[in-house]
């Protein structure tokens, strides 16, 4: 024992797929803000800040998150073959609807985050498996119910820096 986690031990605990590996890796690097960075191990207060984070996103910021996973410029945009992967990722046995229904849409090449968002709407089932491990990472991590309390006061707080954002812009 090192004192590490890798990810890999983190995607088998949560149940997830060996093929999120990476895709976990990175999710932690924007979490841990290691400027898009993908994460291989990293020490206990790593782990442990960076499920909690992941954790306690609600729908909207899960979704910002993989796309700026899968953005690794920062210029807004993921290539449609990039989508294509994240879907070949989170469905590894292309037994999935939505993987069988991408595989005859004809996406644009370039995918703006609007676009992301209007295709998860319209497969929803695309990104299941990693709202899934984040579900499993909430009933590892405390339990469902304190993380659904933290997620309403999240947005309760979220909200309120919201409407007082003109006092922060100044």
């Amino acid at each position: 024992m090192d004192g590490f986690v890798s990810t890999g031990e983190i995607v088998k605990a949560m149940k997830g797929f060996d093929t999120m590996i990476d895709l976990i890796g990175k999710l932690l690097g924007i979490i841990l803000d290691e400027k898009n960075q993908l994460i291989v191990c990293v020490d206990f207060g790593g782990f442990a800040r960076g499920l909690c984070s992941l954790a306690v996103l609600g729908k909207d910021e899960m979704i910002k998150l993989i796309f700026s996973s899968i953005d690794e410029g920062g210029a807004g945009f993921i290539q449609d073959h990039n989508y294509r992967e994240i879907t070949q990722i989170l469905d590894p046995n292309g037994n999935g609807f939505a993987f069988r229904a991408l595989q005859s849409e004809i996406l644009p090449g370039i995918i703006s985050f609007a676009q992301f968002e209007a295709l998860h709407c319209k497969y929803p089932n695309a990104l299941h498996p990693l709202f899934s491990f984040q579900h499993s990472v909430r009933e590892s991590l405390i339990g469902i119910k304190y993380w659904v309390r933290k997620m309403r006061l999240f947005a309760v707080a979220k909200d309120l820096v919201m409407s007082e954002g003109a006092i922060f812009d100044k």
